[in-house]
């Protein structure tokens, strides 16, 4: 018996010995996957879904006035972002557009690795790979390496899951930092698409329910909150700063709300309850 619990305890040491190694070598082949499928994804065909955001972007900087002068029904933030790259790029090179989709993995990659949830070097390595490894393996599949407003909102969603909402439901601390890199994503998500502001609305109550069962103190409630709430309010005054130095206000309202909930949802014919026949 005391063989064998020798035999358990050097096989438990060598595996904790070689745990990090395999790790890193899984983080460098997700980032050689993801970084070839990325560099492959500029070279893809173009999109008419994603074209129409260059031409926004290329209205914008000839005086134009977005969802006045050019109309469209879809949340704003993602053609912030390709009048910010048209801004930067030559009025005739928007080959690199792409690189957007790109830098928000990294992104959500950063929010993962830094989540309070993983403890350790180890952790952290294989959350990187294993972020990393699958994406690659759908990232031109599932157009990904688009800048569509699908994978922009999945991609801030990471940033919340990761920062806020996993680590309050599971106990453990949620840093000030973290809660208001949550509170700007949440708001650029609402942004990018209307339909995910129910979700957004749940996710933060879900952390609260997390930190009412694992007895937060007071203070510590107060100032994850407060950090939060800023972080929402920066991305709100930012977005809010956008449209109204390049977009119409009033015709926001109208084609993101008015239209979406009055007149394009009765084309869907969805109810939010269909999902329930999954379970018949």
């Amino acid at each position: 018996m005391r063989r064998s619990s020798a035999w358990i305890d050097r096989k438990q040491r060598r595996d904790a010995q070689s745990l990090p190694l395999v790790g890193a070598v899984a983080l460098a082949w997700g980032l050689v996957a993801f970084f070839s499928r990325a560099v492959d994804g500029f070279h893809r065909f173009e999109f008419g879904d994603e074209s129409e955001k260059l031409v926004a972007a290329q209205l914008i900087e000839a005086g134009g006035r977005y969802y006045l002068d050019y109309v469209n029904h879809h949340g704003p933030f993602p053609y912030v972002l390709t009048h910010a790259y048209a801004l930067l790029a030559p009025e005739w090179n928007f080959s690199g557009v792409r690189i957007i989709p790109v830098l928000l993995v990294l992104l959500a990659c950063w929010a993962i690795v830094t989540s309070p949830v993983l403890k350790g070097r180890t952790a952290r390595i294989w959350a990187a790979a294993l972020f990393l490894g699958p994406i690659a393996s759908f990232w031109v599949v599932q157009s990904l390496h688009m800048v569509n407003y699908h994978a922009i909102v999945g991609l801030l969603l990471a940033v919340v899951l990761a920062q806020l909402v996993v680590p309050a439901m599971v106990g453990e601390r949620v840093t000030e930092g973290g809660a208001f890199a949550a509170g700007v994503a949440t708001t650029l998500v609402c942004f990018s698409s209307i339909s995910a502001g129910p979700t957004m609305f749940l996710l933060p109550l879900a952390a609260t329910a997390g930190a009412v069962a694992w007895r937060w103190d007071l203070q510590q409630f107060a100032r994850v909150t407060k950090s939060h709430v800023l972080g929402i309010l920066l991305g709100l005054t930012v977005m809010v700063s956008w449209l109204l130095a390049f977009a119409d206000l009033k015709a926001f309202l109208v084609y993101n709300f008015y239209f979406n909930l009055a007149v394009y949802a009765g084309y869907l014919q969805h109810d939010v309850l269909d999902g329930l026949g999954l379970f018949r």
